[in-house]
C-alpha cells in the first residue's frame, strides 16, 4: 500500500472509481490523498479521507444521482 495511506485506518478511506464523482468532489473542495491506476483496466482511481464533511458530500452526490 502507498506510504501516504499507511497513516489511515482502512475504514477511514474512500476509494473513488467514478470520474464523475471525482469531479463532483473536486468541485466541492475535496482533495484526494493518493491517485492510483487499476492494473486490470488502466483506469484511474482516487482515495479520499472519510470525514463528516466528505460523507455529507457523498450523500448530496447520491441525491443528485437519483434525479
Amino acid at each position: 500500500m502507498n506510504d501516504k495511506l499507511n497513516k489511515f485506518n482502512k475504514k477511514d478511506l474512500f476509494y473513488c472509481y467514478s470520474i464523475n464523482l471525482f469531479h463532483f468532489l473536486k468541485a466541492n473542495g475535496f482533495f484526494y490523498v493518493v491517485r492510483g491506476v487499476n492494473p486490470n483496466n488502466d483506469l484511474s482511481y482516487w482515495v479520499f479521507e472519510r470525514t463528516p464533511n466528505f460523507l455529507e458530500a457523498l450523500t448530496q452526490w447520491n441525491e443528485v444521482k437519483k434525479k
